[in-house]
C-alpha cells in the first residue's frame, strides 16, 4: 500500500494512531528540508539525527503523527479542518446565485 486513499471506505480495525519521532535533514536556516526516516523511540531518532550529516550539518527530529497498521504507516498532519455542511452550503450558493438574476430572469425562471 502507497497511498492513504487506497485506505478509503476500508475497516481500520488493524490501524492505530501513534506518534513516532520524525528525523530531517535541515537548511541553513535549521529548517526542515528533507525527511530521512522515524523512529518509535525518540533517544534513537535523536543519536540518529546526531549521527546524520546534511548538506548544512546535523539533522533534528519532530513528533508526527502517523496511522499505522504496523507495516503500514501514513503521516497525519496534526490540525483541525473546519467541516462543512453540503446540503446548507449549497442552499446558501444556490440563493445567492438567484440573487443576482434580474427581475426579468426570475420571471422567467418561475422564481
Amino acid at each position: 500500500m502507497e497511498n492513504l486513499s487506497e485506505l478509503i471506505g476500508k475497516d481500520l480495525r488493524s490501524f492505530k494512531l501513534e506518534t513516532l519521532h520524525e528525523v530531517w535533514s535541515t537548511d541553513e536556516l535549521g529548517l526542515r528540508s528533507k525527511a530521512i526516516g522515524a523512529f518509535r523511540n525518540e533517544t534513537v531518532a535523536r543519536a540518529f539525527a546526531g549521527n546524520e550529516k546534511g548538506s548544512w550539518g546535523a539533522a533534528s527530529v519532530y513528533p508526527v503523527t502517523v496511522l499505522t497498521d504496523g507495516i503500514n504507516t501514513f503521516a497525519i498532519e496534526d490540525r483541525v479542518i473546519n467541516v462543512f455542511n453540503d446540503e446548507a452550503e449549497a442552499t446558501k450558493l444556490r440563493q445567492a446565485a438567484i440573487e443576482k438574476l434580474s427581475p426579468a430572469d426570475r420571471k422567467i425562471l418561475g422564481l
